[in-house]
């Protein structure tokens, strides 16, 4: 059932493998139902304690969790064993809250890279108009525009080493495939929330950081800011046409120019032929650009209207995007990318609509509940959601994101909090959080109080009058001559 709890931007770079093993303290609990593909974010519970308070790093924990649930979930039928480490510390850039980087990159022609692309899609029953768009990929060197009209050829391509995982260019040999460092908490400037629900003032929302970089750790990777014209493109590079171009027929997919100037918009492609198969990218921070990293999408301020086209949006928040996505973690846009970039994803199985907030029933608002009472929460049926976490913070307000009980993975819309559990008499505020594939839906917050119960309050409504001695007087009739244990129906 459920358990009770009681109490930016991407910079590509190789780091040391004895730097990987010295940091690694503890591992993310791996257990899951996805038997292809998994994905382990490694903690270091000395670095997380040093920067977290100590009782939050069971809740971070659990929140990335969460993460590797979804993204297994989203990429249940590719392959490989990932694993990414998170580290508590300074991040570059003022403006940055987190940082991805990679472990390493393996590099291929452009010849072998079509073919496994081809190879793999088929072999993984993809859509015919995917395998239709490796088809048109170059056969042997991708032009692209780095600077003004010249046209340059990159014969070959590189990868992360995630991908690889899944398309297997080459063998892996142990270690991590990437690190997220997270900028520690700035009280109360800046801080983290680590339970989904609505968002709190000066908090970011912890899942959608993650979400983000490990997405850039699994391929949204350009090589548009190279500080020189690169010899070899970027597996994300591949698909990066001038938005003037597009739609391409597959026909023209393997001679234009990929877009990588910064003075020209580019569009990333996911299907050839319709202008529904593509989403507007960053152009880069080079002289001309946009100022935000090429892999990303363009920044929602630039669109018209402003629209955060998914959670790789460049210049927002955790928070932000998580709020302007409609509480999804990964929006359509994000889930074909991965499914083009060579991952195994069906975009179609996948839920997008997150909706309304969902209603709650019982308790009713501002109730009165005896303690020592079993107490049953009642909220809305919604059957796309297939799991429902129940918090109860003490107090009047939610101020933090520390609840007082938590129920997670429940699957009915009903939990009872049985009466050996009850809560101590004071104040209370709870609600419920759905989940689904790619995000949340809550409900609102609603006040509760736990009342003492008192001699004569034979109804437990939380006050003596009457109605006591009404059910007492009911009880004790209907039960008269019987004998019974001190606590039975009108055995006062």
């Amino acid at each position: 059932m459920g358990g009770i709890i009681r109490e930016g931007t991407c910079i590509m770079k190789t780091f040391s493998l004895l730097a990987v093993i010295a940091l690694v303290a503890n591992l993310v609990p791996t257990d899951t139902a996805c038997a292809q593909w998994t994905i382990n974010y490694v903690v270091n519970d000395q670095n997380a304690t040093a920067e977290l308070e100590s009782r939050r790093v069971p809740h971070m924990k659990d929140a990335l969790k969460r993460v590797k649930d979804r993204l297994e979930g989203v990429l249940g039928g590719s392959t490989g064993a990932v694993s990414i480490m998170v580290v508590w510390g300074a991040v570059s850039g003022p403006p940055a809250i987190a940082t991805a980087s990679d472990a390493t990159t393996y590099t291929t022609s452009v010849s072998s890279a079509r073919d496994k692309l081809i190879n793999k899609a088929t072999a993984d029953s993809e859509s015919q108009a995917e395998i239709d768009l490796y088809t048109a990929l170059p056969m042997s060197s991708v032009p692209f525009r780095y600077d003004g009209a010249t046209v340059h050829n990159a014969n070959m391509i590189t990868i992360p080493r995630a991908l690889n995982q899944h398309l297997g260019f080459q063998p892996i040999s142990g270690g991590s495939d990437g690190i997220i460092t997270v900028k520690p908490p700035v009280t109360p400037q800046m801080n983290w929330q680590f339970w989904p629900g609505p968002l709190l003032q000066n908090h970011e929302h912890f899942e959608t950081v993650m979400v983000h970089e490990t997405l850039h750790l699994l391929g949204f990777v350009s090589g548009a800011d190279f500080p020189i014209v690169p010899s070899r493109l970027q597996a994300w590079d591949l698909f990066r046409v001038p938005e003037a171009s597009v739609p391409v027929s597959t026909g023209d997919f393997s001679t234009i120019a990929r877009e990588l100037r910064p003075t020209d918009e580019a569009a990333w492609m996911t299907r050839a032929g319709t202008a529904t198969g593509s989403y507007p990218a960053s152009r880069g921070t080079r002289t001309g650009g946009d100022g935000r990293c090429p892999s990303h999408w363009r920044a929602a301020a630039l669109l018209t209207p402003p629209t955060v086209v998914g959670v790789m949006e460049p210049n927002v928040l955790g928070g932000a995007a998580f709020i302007s996505l409609g509480k999804l973690l990964m929006s359509r846009a994000d889930v074909e990318a991965l499914d083009t970039i060579g991952w195994n994803v069906n975009p179609a199985s996948h839920s997008y609509a997150v909706g309304t907030d969902v209603n709650l029933f019982t308790p009713v608002a501002s109730a009165s509940v005896p303690t020592g009472s079993d107490l049953t929460f009642v909220w809305e049926n919604r059957p796309v959601y297939y799991s429902w976490m129940l918090f109860i913070y003490e107090g009047t307000e939610v101020v933090d994101d520390l609840p007082d009980r938590v129920f997670q993975e429940l699957h009915e819309t009903n939990f009872t909090l049985p009466a050996s559990e009850s809560l101590p008499p004071g104040e209370y505020v709870w609600y419920v959080v759905g989940s689904t594939e790619l995000g949340y839906i809550n409900s609102e917050y609603r006040r509760l109080t736990i009342v003492a119960a008192c001699p004569g309050d034979y109804n437990a409504s939380g006050e003596v009058d009457l109605l006591d001695l009404i059910a007492f007087n009911e009880a004790w009739s209907s039960n008269l001559g019987t004998s019974g244990k001190v606590g039975g129906p009108g055995d006062y």
